[in-house]
């Protein structure tokens, strides 16, 4: 994504901008219908590379809703350099067939919310791509936007709006009564935008070394690679940091110096030259007054290419908002910080290339690490109430005094969308403390930050923080830390559909907490040694242990442990034919997380769980139509907040209520590939061998 804004208002292609000044009125345009939609997409670059498991849930979506009108929204985000615009470009080119009228693309000016073009002048510029003539464009923005709609009524056409700066900007410029592909990118993840057919959220991340290496071998010179000591391109590849766009200056670099080979590129990387970021950040860095000094110190111990940090955490560092204020606002005129979102956070461009810089101008090694251990308090504490907001459940690092006052959906969305753009920062933060020795932060961050993670079914990372979060509860000698991450590691073992691995590791968190005599995790242990038996089928045994953490639970008086424990039950009950008690039983639990207790909002994610299982029972029923309205709408839910596990149990269901066979081989064939995606392939392979078969599994 480029992290620059246009405030000249071009456009690519042929296409060329008007200034539209003083037309008013209401212009009747007749002749809109067959109007020609001037494509003008840039072309994909051919170093463009990898990004497959994203690019496959894309075009899983767009095969769904290949039948249907109504606009497809993908929603990219990513730190700049990894390359959302070129994927959005890259997507717009592979899908093009499904959208054959055309292909636009125009920029919205983020990520600096200051430089954002304003919404006439978008409509200005879609207008003039939509076949408008300059006479022919209203003066009012509403008039404007009617326009926009009947020039693309009808019409089948991919639309990329590049550097969103908030969902406001995308909503203003939704299609119509057509069909479309929206490919929207953005520095931070957008809230939902609504009034869509289908909305997803995709995270672009860093490339992996393999993908960095294969665009250095497409773009570098032929004779490059040749004679190189061994290591030497590994080591450039290390320099690029995953970044596509370092990859291209690199590439660059030799392009303009036929003289230079890989390793001045690499003492150039390394030690910084005269054209390089490096140098110019020191420079300004070398200029700053105290304020602004101390404000990028404070950060710059980060060590990624750029983090949104909350504003909050800095005053939590350096205890003076006003010295903050004065500090960000001397940054941002050096451009080494910008405002992104809501005026709560704010991204700094600096990280490991820049890093030593910040680190060499902090001053002695143990302010560096003071200022550091109160970031990641900061975060530590943040994440915490996050987490507890979407769980509601008391988690390892929570303050007994916390506030317990009732919860507001609105606060639960800003939990979870928190979460989401600082789960990177928080894998970091766990980093940092466990090479600090600080097990206590490592505890309580991993298993806030893997609240959001197993939500969104990225389950390797989640994987990752448990075993961070449990080889510090051994070092730190917490026995209930220790019993709490090994439930948390077999939950996400069975995500994943290692049955053994989560067995064992249950098994011991169980002999930990029989004679701890703590309740809580004693269900919690028997419920994961119950999924085990409920995924391998053996559904009486599942129903046993799961009833008897029903009665632990009792002793917690808490509804919604209740609720959870009936979920569970009901999903063996099905499994057995009995299904008329599990109705029963989901009923009962769907009102618990349908109606707000006295201190929590209602439950959205149980809810969907609860309706995907409800579906389930009715199917077997024979109420299929019934059984169509509980799944869809359970899918919708687990497609708003980017739940792929869930998403993929319900389509299998939703499978059996239809009777087109095309339509039910969609269904699973999109449910295989969520699966694939979160690393389940046992799940993955079971449902592409099904699909073959006469249905899906009851």
């Amino acid at each position: 994504m480029s992290t620059e804004g246009n405030s000249t208002g071009e456009i690519r292609g042929n296409a060329r901008v008007v200034q539209v000044a003083n037309l008013h009125g209401d212009l009747s345009m007749s002749g809109t219908r067959g109007r020609t939609l001037h494509s003008n997409l840039a072309p994909v670059d051919r170093l463009f590379t990898d990004r497959e498991s994203s690019r496959a849930r894309v075009r899983r979506l767009v095969h769904e809703r290949s039948a249907e009108d109504g606009t497809t929204l993908v929603k990219l985000h990513g730190a700049p350099g990894v390359g959302t615009s070129e994927l959005a470009r890259q997507l717009a080119t592979e899908l093009a067939d499904h959208y054959p009228d055309a292909g636009l693309e125009i920029d919205l000016g983020g990520p600096d919310p200051a430089r954002a073009v304003p919404g006439e002048a978008l409509l200005d510029r879609l207008l003039l791509l939509c076949g408008a003539r300059t006479e022919e464009i209203p003066g009012t923005p509403a008039a404007k936007r009617d326009l926009f709609l009947r020039l693309t009524a009808g019409r089948t056409f991919v639309l990329v709006l590049d550097n969103a700066v908030g969902a406001g900007q995308v909503r203003a410029l939704l299609p119509g009564r057509s069909r479309c592909l929206l490919l929207v990118t953005s520095l931070e993840a957008l809230p939902r935008v609504g009034n869509v057919g289908k909305e997803l959220p995709v995270h672009v991340g860093e490339l992996e070394d393999e993908a960095v290496a294969e665009i250095l071998r497409k773009g570098l010179p032929e004779d490059a690679l040749e004679g190189v000591l061994e290591g030497t391109f590994d080591r450039l590849v290390g320099l690029c940091h995953g970044l596509p766009v370092l990859a291209r200056l690199a590439i660059a670099y030799l392009d303009q110096r036929p003289f230079s080979g890989l390793e001045d590129l690499i003492t150039h990387l390394e030690e910084g030259g005269g054209e390089h970021p490096r140098d110019r950040i020191a420079a300004h860095v070398a200029a700053l007054t105290e304020p602004a000094g101390r404000v990028f110190r404070a950060v710059g111990a980060h060590a990624a290419l750029g983090t949104t940090i909350d504003l909050r955490s800095l005053q939590s560092v350096l205890g003076d908002p006003a010295g903050m204020r004065e500090g960000l606002n001397e940054l941002a005129t050096h451009s080494l910080a910008r405002r992104v979102g809501s005026r709560r956070s704010v991204w700094l461009t600096v990280g490991s290339l820049v890093g030593s810089v910040a680190e060499e101008r902090a001053g002695a090694e143990h302010v560096r690490r003071e200022r550091l251990g109160a970031l990641c308090s900061f975060y530590r504490d943040a994440a915490v109430r996050a987490a507890s907001l979407l769980t509601r459940r008391p988690l390892l690092g929570a303050v007994p005094d916390a506030d317990t006052g009732p919860v507001g959906a609105d606060e639960v969305v800003e939990a979870r969308n928190w979460l989401h753009t600082a789960a990177d920062v928080l894998a970091a933060v766990v980093g940092e403390s466990g090479a600090a020795g600080d097990h206590r932060t490592v505890i309580a961050t991993a298993e806030a930050a893997t609240v959001y993670l197993a939500e969104a079914g990225r389950t390797s990372e989640r994987t990752a923080l448990l075993r961070q979060g449990h080889e510090a509860a051994v070092a730190a000698g917490d026995t209930r830390a220790r019993i709490r991450f090994g439930n948390l590691l077999g939950v996400a073992h069975l995500d994943r559909g290692a049955f053994d691995e989560a067995e064992a590791v249950v098994a011991h968190s169980l002999e930990l907490a029989e004679p701890a005599g703590d309740t809580m995790e004693l269900a919690a242990s028997h419920e994961v040694l119950g999924i085990v038996a409920q995924r391998r089928g053996d559904h009486t045994r599942a129903v046993e242990r799961l009833s008897h953490v029903r009665q632990l639970k009792e002793e917690l008086h808490r509804p919604q442990a209740l609720a959870v424990a009936d979920l569970l039950i009901a999903r063996s009950q099905i499994a057995l034919g009995r299904c008329a008690e599990a109705r029963e039983r989901l009923e009962g639990a769907l009102s618990v997380f349908a109606e707000p207790g006295q201190h929590r909002a209602p439950d959205a994610v149980n809810v969907a769980k609860v309706r995907s299982e409800l579906g389930r029972a009715l199917c077997v029923l024979g109420e299929t139509e019934a059984a169509g309205v509980e799944l869809r709408e359970a899918l919708k839910g687990f497609v708003e907040r980017d739940m792929p596990l869930q998403r993929a149990h319900t389509l299998e269901t939703l499978a059996a209520t239809v009777r087109d066979a095309q339509v039910r081989d969609e269904h699973l064939t999109a449910a295989a590939g969520l699966y694939r995606d979160a690393g389940n392939v046992s799940e993955a392979e079971r449902v592409e061998s099904e699909r073959e078969g006469p249905g899906p599994r009851p």
